[in-house]
């Protein structure tokens, strides 16, 4: 490992008395910091999903919420979040499989985007607007693709059943002009 350094974080109370070129630098560095700890808080959440979901392959049956209630500083719901994650980023086709998929958004997208079905995220993830979308914005895309999906799958359906009834009334045709066919050779 690495030295352990020792510093002591100051806040500097009179921006007015910093340069311009001081204040940029300093917004930037505020910046990537942000970045930096956001990419390791879904980092972590994955870590501790994993965890978690060994501990619940080893409690009974109908124990976890209790396990929950009694052992942990966060929520179930919260908890369970986490534990989809780390299964999601575990699968290897999946959306979250490939780290850059998660390096421009925060975790309150990514738990958005953990709601959605696998194909829905895929979607989402190739909105080049989306890391710039507020996560509200974020939960509408999401439910405009979940009805668009909706829409053409109706449509599918809808598609598929005029086919058969074509190729039904085609196939009926046909053994009409079969018939017709021996009858005229008898």
């Amino acid at each position: 490992m690495g030295d352990i350094i020792d510093v002591e974080y100051k806040e500097v109370v009179d921006l007015e008395s910093l340069t311009t070129e001081e204040l940029k630098n300093g917004a930037n560095l505020y910046w990537s910091q942000m970045e930096l700890l956001g990419k390791m808080g879904i980092e972590l959440a994955a870590r501790a999903g994993k965890n978690l979901n060994v501990i619940k392959s080893r409690i009974g049956h109908g124990g976890w919420e209790d396990w929950c209630n009694e052992n942990l500083r966060f929520s179930k719901r919260k908890a369970e979040r986490m534990m989809k994650l780390a299964k999601k980023i575990e699968t290897e086709n999946g959306v979250f499989a490939n780290p850059k998929t998660l390096s421009d958004i925060e975790i309150s997208k990514v738990w958005a985007i953990l709601e959605a079905p696998e194909e829905v995220a895929e979607k989402v993830m190739e909105n080049p607007e989306m890391p710039d979308m507020s996560v509200r914005e974020l939960k509408d895309e999401i439910k405009r693709i979940k009805e668009e999906k909706k829409k053409i799958e109706e449509e599918l359906v809808i598609c598929e059943d005029t086919w058969q009834t074509d190729r039904t009334v085609l196939e009926m045709e046909i053994e009409t002009l079969k018939g017709e066919l021996r009858n005229r050779s008898e």
